[in-house]
């Protein structure tokens, strides 16, 4: 587990920002030493006893959820998946050099703009209306309440 200064998770803190946390919270932050996945491999094929293999069901499983992208793979296979390239190539991935995707600013200005105008216009019409002029008056001419 990591801590980072930005939020694209891009950049990483330095050393002294686990130390804070550690002399703050009086333990050290979870696998920030060790790794949180283990990287010895699970196999997915398993011999049934007559000295052929298969595929085990966990594999399967997760190969058949997961999306695919096996362009590449024409010729090795009879008949390739594309249907997740799409989604595998608008996913972000931590490179030297990355530089994260700037925000759009339009729709948080529009959204301000009309905001403060629908807000002028009802304090406008309020006015005009003489919602904001009028003086209650609670008691009556004759000094009783109503």
């Amino acid at each position: 587990m990591g801590l980072f200064t930005d939020q694209y998770c891009t950049l990483d803190a330095d050393s002294s920002v686990y130390s804070l946390f550690a002399s703050n919270y009086g333990f050290e932050l979870p696998h920030s030493s060790t790794d949180l996945v283990e990287e010895n491999c699970v196999s997915c094929n398993y011999g049934n006893g007559n000295g052929q293999y298969q595929v085990s069901d966990m594999c399967s499983s997760l190969y058949l959820m997961s999306a695919k992208c096996e362009t590449n793979l024409q010729g090795q296979i009879t008949y390739p998946t594309t249907s997740g390239c799409a989604f595998l190539n608008e996913l972000p991935t931590k490179t030297d050099g990355y530089v994260a995707p700037k925000q759009h600013q339009g729709a948080t200005i529009f959204f301000a703009l009309t905001t403060f105008s629908l807000l002028a216009l009802l304090v406008y019409v309020s006015y005009k209306a003489g919602i904001v002029r009028k003086k209650i008056d609670l008691g009556a001419r004759d000094g009783t309440m109503a």
